[in-house]
């Protein structure tokens, strides 16, 4: 959150080894933009794509656990909600350990952050000097924050 180049990337090269693509966008109640923003976001960029669908989970309690807490609730989870999948993308260090539980494939993609140099949490908090991270729909958000 918010949705940005990064994450785009990490999607576009998904797409090159996927035919079929779920974006699982993960929310709490307590996030600086909600979850329905959010995931408008994502069918907007996303609209002509009939191979990309987008799902929306809220999970405060499994992001209050401890670390190694959350990481086997959220493998469990992914494990129930998802019993086909056969791969996953991240750039996150736990997707190897999801892949691993899951016995599927990781595809991990600039894991370092050396294509898109940027965070959501960097954004968040500057929004203005990163803002040429931001898909145009998405600077609209953060320009009329300001008002």
């Amino acid at each position: 959150m918010p949705l940005h180049t990064g994450h785009l990337n990490l999607i576009d090269y998904g797409l090159k080894y996927c035919k079929k693509i779920t974006l699982l966008l993960v929310a709490s109640k307590d996030d600086p933009i909600e979850a329905e923003l959010r995931y408008s976001w994502l069918l907007e960029h996303y609209k002509e794509y009939k191979n990309i669908s987008v799902d929306v989970t809220y999970r405060d309690n499994i992001n209050a656990l401890p670390q190694r807490d959350r990481t086997s609730a959220w493998c469990k989870f992914v494990k129930e909600e998802y019993p086909n999948l056969d791969s996953i993308i991240s750039s996150e260090t736990y997707g190897d350990t999801l892949a691993d539980y899951l016995g599927v494939k990781h595809l991990k993609f600039d894991h370092k952050r050396e294509i898109t140099p940027i965070s959501a949490t960097e954004i968040r908090d500057n929004y203005k000097k990163h803002i040429h991270y931001l898909p145009d729909h998405v600077k609209v958000f953060f320009n009329n924050s300001e008002k």
